[in-house]
């Protein structure tokens, strides 16, 4: 690309072509739009173990009445499930709750798992008005453990990414909006090559605000960079 200039013009130092990222919108907000759902989940994930922990350990025992049982068709092999419907009594009238069990543990010798239509079910509930949650008496704590150490794993790894996509980007914008400039100076900088994607820029420097000096660092693209200099 030719840069024409009139040559009675006063020399100017040279001219800093600014590279743009290719598809700077997709690469950023697909990301973004993915993490969402995923974070969504995990706290989904959270709020369902600590239900089954509150029921299973101070949850309200009643006696309730099984008024049906199925077997639900898994999309995989030995996903089949049993499950058993039953109303239980509450303060606020009869509530329905429903409990599944993998199929290969309801029918086990002596499993106790099956119940037949009309039968009793001894049954744990906890809840506010309407909105209910009921486990059948002796239901296992170590699977709402088991599953609040997932949700914990699967929430610490969406932290970072939710930090890194939404987190960091909105505080920038914030400091660049309404942060206070202060002088700083630059201690050291570092070129470093990328694959397919533009060169970025890593400055380091230190900057004087009201507290006193504070080191921080920032990278950038290198087009971008050498133009900011």
């Amino acid at each position: 690309m030719a840069i024409y200039r009139d040559p009675l013009a006063p020399m100017a130092g040279p001219r800093a072509l600014v590279r743009r990222p290719e598809a700077p919108g997709l690469l950023r907000w697909v990301p973004r739009v993915f993490i969402v759902p995923h974070f969504l989940a995990g706290v989904g994930l959270l709020a369902g173990s600590l239900t089954i922990l509150a029921t299973s350990l101070v949850g309200t025992p009643a006696t309730g009445r099984v008024i049906a049982e199925r077997v639900t068709i898994g999309s995989k092999k030995g996903g089949n499930a049993y499950v058993v419907d039953y109303v239980y009594p509450t303060p606020d009238g009869e509530a329905l709750g429903s409990r599944g069990t993998s199929l290969g543990a309801a029918t086990a010798p002596a499993s106790g798992v099956r119940k037949a239509v009309g039968e009793s079910i001894a049954v744990r509930h906890l809840g506010v008005g309407k909105v209910r949650h009921s486990l059948p008496a002796g239901a296992s704590v170590g699977d709402g453990a088991a599953m609040l150490g997932f949700g914990l794993l699967w929430n610490g790894l969406m932290a970072v990414f939710l930090w890194a996509l939404w987190v960091r980007p909105l505080r920038q914008r914030w400091l660049y909006r309404h942060g206070v400039a202060v002088p700083g100076t630059i201690t050291f900088k570092q070129i470093k090559p990328a694959y397919r994607l533009p060169q970025r820029s890593q400055r380091r420097f230190v900057m004087v605000d009201a507290g006193g000096p504070v080191e921080t660092q920032r990278a950038a693209l290198r087009a971008v960079a050498d133009h900011a200099a």
